[in-house]
């Protein structure tokens, strides 16, 4: 669907490389950088600057938070591979929430679960093979599984179906929210 919006966070440094490496692996021809959605694809109910200049508001009252993954899993319902979030879910799920309300309030199509995703594959058969072989190769991945989440990303859904970046979001110094470790 056309004139979609979401919201993301890139990953970056050595945990980018290994993922955008792996999902290439997994998935040959990935068009998409390694990122964890903020808030899912939906479409706007006022002007796109306005929206993003409600979104900047929002994001600058966080401070930045550290993500830690834990592991690789797989949504069984839909058949996503993705990394899981250990450190940081609940921050992520409080930016989901209150992004999610105004000119972004819409039904997300799944509940928000804070992921990296590193592939889809329709085959159930295969797509259990392709956990294993995930699974190894984050048991090999020897940095630091952790991310620092200072920016998030304003993007829209262009007609080849990729994203275009619009705007930097970046978390600021106002109220933090607090990590529930």
């Amino acid at each position: 669907m056309l004139n979609q919006f979401a919201v993301v966070s890139y990953v970056h440094g050595p945990l980018a490389r290994f993922v955008d490496g792996l999902r290439c692996e997994l998935t040959p021809g990935c068009p998409h950088k390694a990122h964890v959605t903020i808030l899912p694809p939906r479409s706007l109910s006022i002007p796109t600057e306005q929206a993003m200049e409600e979104c900047r508001q929002i994001v600058s009252t966080f401070h930045p938070f550290l993500v830690r993954i834990r592991t690789v899993s797989l949504f069984q319902s839909t058949h996503v591979l993705k990394l899981e979030i250990e450190q940081g879910a609940n921050e992520l799920r409080t930016l989901h929430d209150l992004l999610g309300t105004g000119p972004f309030d819409g039904e997300d199509r799944f509940p928000y679960t804070p992921h990296i995703t590193l592939c889809k594959d329709d085959d159930p058969e295969r797509v259990h093979e392709i956990l294993e072989l995930a699974q190894e190769r984050w048991g090999q991945f020897g940095s630091s599984a952790e991310l620092w989440i200072d920016t998030l990303t304003f993007v829209q859904q262009r007609a080849d179906q990729t994203w275009a970046d619009l705007d930097d979001l970046t978390l600021g110094e106002g109220v933090a929210v607090r990590s529930m470790r």
